[in-house]
């Protein structure tokens, strides 16, 4: 069972429906769809231009919110919430002047 929020006593199992913050989802612990892989597909395409269709409430912003803070330098703390994804350092070593 996934839980989210601080009090897991009550073992609720929680979406946060509306949540576009992929730093909020992880630090309270809200379940997901888990979709960092994007980050290593896109940049491994090197594409000029990437055009994201999905339906409505399909994951776009929380995508976008996810690829901000993991290139942003206004986010150099927020490291800790792709290290477990990118397990090896394989693409954390290539990335390593982003952070």
């Amino acid at each position: 069972m996934i839980t989210c929020g601080k009090d897991l006593d009550y073992m609720k199992s929680v979406i946060s429906i509306g949540n576009q913050d992929f730093v909020s989802i992880r630090k309270n612990n809200c379940f997901y769809i888990d979709k960092t892989d994007f980050i290593r597909e896109w940049w491994e395409n090197q594409d000029s231009v990437t055009l994201i269709t999905r339906p409505r409430r399909f994951g776009k912003t929380l995508n976008m919110s996810m690829t901000e803070y993991f290139f942003s330098v206004n986010h150099v703390d927020s490291r800790k919430y792709f290290e477990e994804h990118f397990d090896k350092g394989m693409l954390m070593d290539q990335m390593e002047g982003y952070f």
